[in-house]
């Protein structure tokens, strides 16, 4: 099947668009929530921290994880480089300086070589979500919610899930973070 640049909507069909829930603001939760807001898909994204946190992890980026987010989103990847830097082979003379210092200098760089097929591009994680969070629509996201448990019976409509905080939200579907493998699933 050829890829489309153009995203599918929730009209396409002539059916009303479900309403997702993603659980977890991390990179994965943020770029699936822009990904669903490309294609007019109602959904929220709730996060258990206050804010968007920083947390100053490096990430490396394949050439294949840069043409997925691009059929997410479009300014997903013009994100990215914003932030990132690509990643390259440099050779240099670090057998023949007297000193480290020499070593280092610019004239001990012989070439770069930009490899084709290895082309990583590196940021700090808070940097890239910091450029990510700033395409979201407003109002997208709720704080303080951590998951505590939720509810997928088929006999329900709706997914229910429960937060620690004591509130419930409903949605269509749910997805969840890696990070909660164990969140107990009641009925």
């Amino acid at each position: 099947m050829p890829h489309s640049d153009t995203p599918p909507t929730s009209n396409s069909t002539g059916g009303k668009a479900p309403n997702v829930a993603i659980v977890g603001g991390g990179l994965i939760g943020v770029m699936l929530g822009l990904g669903l807001s490309h294609r007019n898909i109602p959904f929220t994204i709730y996060e258990r921290a206050s804010d968007w946190h920083e947390i100053g992890a490096g990430v490396a980026l394949t050439s294949v994880a840069q043409s997925s987010m691009q059929r997410l989103h479009p300014e997903v990847l013009p994100a990215l480089h914003r932030v990132a830097k690509a990643n390259h082979f440099g050779f240099w003379d670090g057998f023949t300086p007297s000193t480290k210092e020499a070593a280092q200098a610019s004239e001990a760089l012989h070439f770069l070589l930009d490899v084709p097929g290895t082309d990583y591009w590196c940021c700090m994680r808070s940097q890239f979500l910091r450029e990510l969070v700033a395409l979201l629509p407003k109002g997208s996201t709720r704080f303080n919610k951590e998951l505590e448990s939720y509810v997928d019976d088929p006999s329900r409509e709706q997914v229910l899930l429960r937060f620690t905080d004591g509130t419930t939200a409903e949605a269509d579907t749910c997805e969840t973070s890696p990070l909660y493998p164990s969140c107990q699933i009641t009925d």
